[in-house]
């Protein structure tokens, strides 16, 4: 069981805070942290009162809970021991000989007031969560490169002999001209065998496929392995976060590149843009680019790649931004306020009034106004129907009625920084 677990909290749920002594005398005790003082003074914190073991959360309303609860530990200490020492046995062993070591620490400021700075647990456990944070933000370590056993280079001239097809589209492209250099790294200088590996061992035996590295349906090497081979250059950047990425998990980096026969120079494509090339997979999406209010890919203003990184993020949808919204506000800043005022369901999510990528509403919106309004304001407000008025009962209701927008009275309908505008009307 870890050190670290509480008594009211069951073995699988742990804490990085350590477990405490409360003393109770009709009100909230004082908090006294095991392992800030030696074994020895322990025994004086057991005098008076009934222990408490506080959760790993141990905050003031915890404290407080508990209190009016009365719930005693079920492991009383004894004397001369941790007073958890039944719930975390691991605890007598932070104290080798006599030396304090808990998460926190006490100290006094020259106001005689108390305040609690980290010990070196403390810090130990900090770099340790923070490791394990940082770990997946850092990406995914990439497979193992494939190995051909005791092969070695023979040049890009023995190559040509017999893929001389091959080798002029290859010799078209930047990765030729890159792999071609010598010196800046171990793979350069290679050309083809700088993906395919040495081909000493594929010359005596063509028919065997483990003898070379293949990037073809044939290919004895399985995809993590060949995309392995593409992160050796293309490891950083946009792509860091490939390793566990949706796409990842079902294609490969020739799903959508191709190394001797591109259709796009940007970024080497199988197809002629990026909206053709995700047409393949998300049909969806791209046919409501017919709609009549889209984004405006179509037209060249945007592409795919502005809002998503193909390549894996730590956001959901694969969006280049933190969230929703701030993706939105790349371009949309003017929404992004601090408001004054400020419109709860725009706060939340663009998501929840507008379409991303098409929508036969204007403006994307999701729905037609009023009723988008209307699934959460109630139309008695604001009737939507005309209603006889004037002279003869021919009379009729205002632009509000007629035009049946709510946003032509609530214009700043995303947030409003004027003294009156808590219903967003200016």
């Amino acid at each position: 069981m870890s050190i670290f677990s509480s008594c009211f909290w069951p073995p699988a749920v742990t804490s990085f805070r350590p477990s405490v002594v409360t003393r109770f005398r009709g009100a909230p005790g004082r908090m006294m942290l095991l392992g800030s003082k030696g074994h020895e003074s322990l025994p004086s914190a057991h005098a008076g009162g009934r222990l408490f073991c506080s959760g790993p959360r141990g905050g003031l309303a915890d404290r407080a809970s508990r209190s009016r609860r009365r719930d005693p530990c079920p492991w009383m200490p004894a004397a001369g021991t941790c007073a958890c020492s039944r719930c975390s046995a691991q605890v007598d062993a932070l104290h080798g000989g006599g030396i304090a070591m808990s998460l926190h620490r006490d100290r006094r400021d020259r106001a005689g007031r108390t305040w609690r700075s980290p010990g070196v647990l403390g810090l130990l456990a900090a770099a340790a969560l923070l490791g394990a944070l940082g770990a997946p933000l850092a990406g995914a370590a990439a497979p193992d490169v494939p190995k051909i056993v005791d092969a070695t280079y023979v040049g890009a001239d023995t190559c040509k002999g017999c893929h001389e097809d091959q080798f002029k589209k290859l010799d078209a492209t930047l990765h030729s001209r890159v792999l071609g250099q010598r010196g800046r790294t171990a793979l350069q200088g290679h050309v083809c065998e700088s993906c395919h590996g040495p081909g000493s061992k594929h010359l005596e035996d063509q028919a065997n496929p483990a003898n070379i590295i293949r990037f073809s349906k044939t290919s004895v090497q399985s995809t993590a392995q060949r995309d392995a081979v593409c992160l050796q250059c293309h490891q950083r950047g946009k792509r860091m976060f490939w390793q566990g990425s949706a796409h990842e998990g079902v294609n490969s980096c020739t799903t959508c590149h191709s190394v001797k026969s591109p259709q796009s120079a940007a970024g080497q494509l199988k197809a002629k843009d990026q909206l053709s090339l995700c047409r393949t997979c998300h049909a969806t999406a791209v046919a409501q680019q017919w709609n009549w209010s889209h984004m405006p890919i179509r037209e060249g203003k945007l592409q795919c790649s502005s809002c998503h990184n193909v390549h894996g993020t730590v956001t959901e949808k694969l969006i280049v931004d933190n969230s929703i919204n701030e993706n939105c506000y790349r371009c949309h800043l003017d929404k992004r306020g601090p408001f004054l005022w400020e419109h709860a369901p725009v706060r939340e999510s663009c998501l929840n009034c507008h379409k991303a990528h098409g929508s036969n509403n204007i403006r994307l919106l999701r729905i037609r106004e009023p009723r988008l309004c209307q699934q959460c304001h109630n139309e008695n407000r604001h009737p939507s129907t005309a209603f006889p008025g004037g002279a003869g009962g021919t009379g009729f209701g205002d632009r509000r009625i007629l035009g049946r927008s709510c946003a032509l009275g609530h214009s700043n309908i995303h947030g409003s920084n004027h003294p009156s505008g808590f219903a967003f009307t200016r």
